[in-house]
Formats: structure tokens, C-alpha cells, sequence
């Protein structure tokens, strides 16, 4: 059994001149620990087939299970890092982070999350500069950032987008 089964899976969204099947008939295996690429065009799919397996987004029809569980709704051990960083300017780096570490792991304290998200800071090299605002930060550096407020909350699948 794959770490990541997709059966059958189709989805559709409604358009101006009736209705866009964005994906019909895919089926995707993934090994725990492989790495898979998905390539294609705008707007063939692929951001839906993330959201899908992420449980954001509900198939017409189809299933998909991770790690055997078949999946019926949001995941809290799913992850995103989108292409625009998906950062808020008027935070700190430090405060980025903890706002992803906050929506996992709510039980934490303030302080436990301020500490959890400044170990995740450091992992990347941006432990010196927590306090400096991400608008002003280097583009290879918000980059670092999005994939550490990703990691920072332990997610069992990883998704690039």
C-alpha cells in the first residue's frame, strides 16, 4: 500500500459556459518518503490535485487516503508553501512562523510557540534577523521563511507550490 493513494479522482468547478472538469479519471500513487513532481500547464490542475490530497477541497467523485486513512476534510499534518510566500509584510519573520505553529499546535503556549518558531528560524539561517519585517527581507530569504513556517508545523506530506 502507497503512503499516498489516489483512485479515480475527478473534480469540476462551474464556469461561465457551464462547467470546467478539471480532473477526471486521475490516479497517483506515492511511496512515503518519494519525491514526485507534477507538471502541467495553468490551469490543468495540479493545484487542485494538492488541494485535493490536502483535504481543502472535496472530489466529485473518487478517493484519496494517506497513510491509509482515507482522507474527509482538512488535514493538520498537511502543508503548503505557495509561489507568492503567502507571508503577512507587517509581521515579523519570528511572528510568521508562530502564527503557523499557533494554528497546529494550539495547546502551546505563547511562549512554547515563540520557542518552537525560533528553532524553526535557525534551521534555515534566519535565526539572527527574527524581529526584522519579511517586506523588507531578500527574496531568497522569504523563500527560506514560507518553506519554514511549512515545517515548522511537523507535517506528515510536504507540498511545493
Amino acid at each position: 500500500m502507497a503512503f499516498i493513494e489516489v483512485r479515480d479522482l475527478a473534480k469540476s468547478f462551474p464556469a461561465a459556459k457551464g462547467t470546467r472538469h478539471v480532473l477526471k479519471g486521475v490516479s497517483l500513487d506515492v511511496e512515503h518518503g518519494e519525491f514526485v513532481s507534477i507538471v502541467g500547464a495553468m490551469g490543468s490542475g495540479k493545484s487542485t490535485l494538492l488541494s485535493l490530497i490536502a483535504g481543502l477541497t472535496t472530489p466529485d467523485s473518487g478517493s484519496v487516503s494517506v497513510g491509509g486513512e482515507t482522507i474527509r476534510g482538512v488535514r493538520r499534518d498537511a502543508a503548503f508553501v505557495f509561489q507568492n510566500y503567502s507571508l503577512l509584510p507587517w509581521f515579523t519573520a519570528l511572528e510568521n512562523v508562530r502564527l503557523a505553529v499557533e494554528a497546529t499546535f494550539p495547546e502551546m503556549t505563547r511562549d512554547e510557540q515563540r520557542r518552537h518558531s525560533t528553532r524553526a528560524l535557525e534551521q534555515v539561517g534566519l535565526g539572527s534577523s527574527p524581529a526584522a519585517c519579511v517586506s523588507v527581507s531578500r527574496s531568497h530569504e522569504r523563500s527560506q521563511h514560507s518553506r519554514r513556517c511549512c515545517f515548522s508545523t511537523n507535517p506528515l506530506a510536504r507540498s511545493m507550490r
